[in-house]
């Protein structure tokens, strides 16, 4: 149960690190009762998101994955769409027999401006 202390902010009951509840969508940290293994974003290859000039458009591509991109309207958007798109576009290459490249053991997200294409 939260409760308030003197600066009225929620902190977990008998924290030592009077830290904010987390909770995961997978709520793994239950299984373990350790919180540091709860993953935030379960994503199997790296991401970058790039922002454009539009403010509700953004793009996404993983370098890890040859082949796959997409776009999103925001970026909680690019995530979703990425987290299942990743899962489709690995399923594709197993259906069509094409290698599929091993998964990142630390995959990142990069969110950045769009890189503008270089000229020959």
């Amino acid at each position: 149960m939260a409760q308030l202390d003197p600066s009225g902010l929620p902190w977990a009951k008998g924290s030592p690190n009077r830290y904010l509840p987390c909770y995961t969508e997978s709520r793994r940290f239950e299984e373990t009762g350790n919180i540091g293994d709860a993953r935030m974003i379960e994503l199997d290859y790296s991401l970058v998101i790039e922002a454009t000039d539009e403010p509700d458009f953004f793009g996404f591509y993983s370098p890890d994955l040859d082949g796959f991109t997409g776009i999103g309207h925001s970026i909680e958007d690019c995530l979703y769409k990425a987290k299942w798109g990743m899962k489709e576009h690995v399923a594709l290459l197993k259906e069509k027999g094409l290698p599929v490249p091993p998964k990142n053991p630390n995959p990142r997200v990069v969110i950045q401006n769009q890189q503008e294409p270089a000229v020959a």
